[in-house]
Parts: C-alpha cells; structure tokens; sequence
C-alpha cells in the first residue's frame, strides 16, 4: 500500500501561487528583493558593494579599472516558519449552490475559496514583517528568536530629534539627515521615503513654508501616480526630494493589534534597494533539498469523507541590509 494516497492529498502550491499578489504600501515601494532558499536557514556574505566613478584608460591597453578584493562577512539566520489551515466540513458544503448536482465540484470550488482566503493571509503577513522590519530594524519571534538587524551588521541604530519650532528650518535639518544617508548607502538612489505617524506627519505639513504647498498639492503626489490604487489609502506629499506618506496600519498580531511606527516618529528611508525577502522551501518530506517558493499549500480529504484540510504555508525572512542608511527619527520637546 503506498504512502500516500493521491485520492485524499493534493499538491496546491500552483493553485496558490497562481492568486493574485495583493501588495499593500511596504511591499508595493519594492525596497525588498526576492530570494529562495533550499534551507530553513540562510547564509549569505556581506561586502562593499558602493557605486564608484571608473577611472577613463587609453583604448586598446592592458590596462582595466577592477574590483578591488574586499572581505567577505557570513551571516547565518534562521527562515521563520509561518503555517495556517483551514477545515472544510459538509455543513460549509451544503451552502454551496448546486451542492447537490455536483459535490466535487463544489469541493473543488471551495477550496479554492479557502486558498484565496490563506493567500490574503499571507499577503498581510508579508506585509507586516517588511514594515515592521523597516520601522523597528528588529523582528521578535516565538519560536526562532529574536532576529536584530542592529548586532547582525554592527551597526548603530540612527537616531535624530527633528525640530518643529517656528525658528527651525525643515530644510537644513533634512538636507543634513539626506546627506548622511548618502555617504552610507551603496545602491543607486531614486529619492527619499519618509514613512511618518499621524502627529509626525501633521507636525510637518504644519510647518510654515510647508504648509501652503501642502494644500496647494492636495492629494496629488507622484506616489499616487506611480502606484495607483495602493496608495490611495494613504496620505502623501512630496517634499523635494523625499515622499512623506502618513503610514499608520495596524496588524492583527495574535489577537493584539500592533502598530509597526508610532505616532509621533518616522523612519527616513533612501528610495533603492534595501535588502532581501528569502523564502525557504516546504516544510514536508518533499521540501527536503527542494528550492524554496513564496507559499506552499496542500489538502487533505480525509478517508471517512468528513472534511477536507487545506493547508498553505511561507518560510519568510526579511533581511534589512542597509540597516546604516535609516534614520529613525522623532519630534524633539
């Protein structure tokens, strides 16, 4: 008798994978990349990776600009494991229309009901880690540790008071905080991101000089135009060169509701690359030296024709890279 009985398991990883992805803010930006893993933990090398000008040569030479040789640093992180499921009984069945002319069928359709269900799930999970990764540098979880970009990279964390007295000048402080980040950040920049709480973001747009532009502007920001509908449930104003977006989502975390950025701060992101998302591989007999994918999922029916289980799953690590070009700031007293 085989192991497995291909009348009561079904691979659904393709049926999952095929949902469409709902980015919400964070992941819409793109300030993450996307890498798979065939582990449940990753390795990975740090190097100076900074953009230089190459030196001009004589056509025709030996000689070439190169890559100067650099120390490798290795990092090793565990990838989180996040499984939900969900029980499909007869009495869900019933409420199917015809139910009654075509039970696989309706079985069929609600599992695929119950998948897209799973995969909205695990879209907001996505989501949180990334914002809560960016807003805090930090990820606490239950069973895999706390996960500090801060002492993985040695870096400090930076800080800075921003001064919304009628005599301060939003300009300078800015240009001063812009000017730091870039000196540290190695990619090519598109402008700046200020993820701001609602007394941070109101303080600013507040300001003197700032605030007739505000209302000159109203809702009409380049982010809007660039990611459509995900960003209309924000508010947003372009400022220069940095894209001030009032972001205050509120997460669902085990029954508590988690607000990744406070009120009254804001992180100052550069507008690139800031690290990587590695998805790692299925956590079953056949995930083993298998390639890591974005989700997984599955379902069971069980022998005595009861329910069906449907099962979905990511392996999810956000890694913040450029940890040195945030600048978590807060409103000065």
């Amino acid at each position: 008798m085989a192991i497995l009985n291909n009348s009561t398991y079904v691979d659904r990883t393709k049926a999952i994978t095929l949902i469409p992805f709902k980015p919400n803010l964070i992941s819409a930006l793109g300030l993450f990349g996307e890498e798979t893993s065939n582990a449940d933990s990753i390795t990975f090398d740090e190097r100076e990776s900074r953009l230089v000008v190459l030196d001009d040569h004589l056509r025709n030479t030996d000689k070439k600009n190169g890559v100067d040789a650099s120390e490798y640093k290795t990092h090793l992180l565990p990838i989180p494991h996040y499984p939900m499921e969900g029980t499909i009984t007869v009495k869900q069945l019933k409420g199917i229309r015809n139910f009654d002319t075509d039970v696989e069928q309706a079985i069929e359709g609600a599992v695929a009901e119950e998948l897209e269900k799973q995969s909205e799930q695990h879209d907001n999970t996505l989501e949180y880690l990334q914002a809560n990764m960016l807003c805090k540098g930090v990820l606490a979880t239950t069973n895999f540790g706390t996960i500090d970009m801060f002492s993985e990279f040695g870096v400090t964390k930076k800080t800075s008071e921003i001064d919304f007295s009628a005599t301060a000048s939003m300009e300078s402080q800015f240009r001063a905080l812009t000017n730091q980040i870039k000196k540290t950040y190695g990619g090519r920049l598109r402008g700046y991101v200020m993820l701001c709480g609602a007394d941070f973001f109101d303080a600013f747009v507040s300001q003197e000089g700032i605030k007739e532009g505000y209302l000159v502007a109203g809702q009409n920001s380049p982010l809007r135009n660039e990611l459509g509908e995900v960003a209309n449930g924000y508010v947003s104003f372009q400022y220069g060169n940095i894209t001030l977006v009032q972001y205050d989502d509120v997460f669902n975390v085990k029954g508590s509701s988690v607000q990744p950025l406070a009120d009254d701060e804001a992180v100052l992101l550069p507008r690139g690359s800031l690290g990587n998302v590695f998805f790692g591989p299925v956590s079953k007999l056949s995930g083993v030296g298998a390639s890591g994918a974005k989700r997984f999922a599955s379902s069971y029916r069980d022998p005595k024709d009861r329910y069906v289980e449907t099962e979905s799953e990511q392996n999810t690590l956000v890694v913040l890279q450029e940890i040195a070009s945030v600048f978590y700031l807060t409103i000065k007293a």
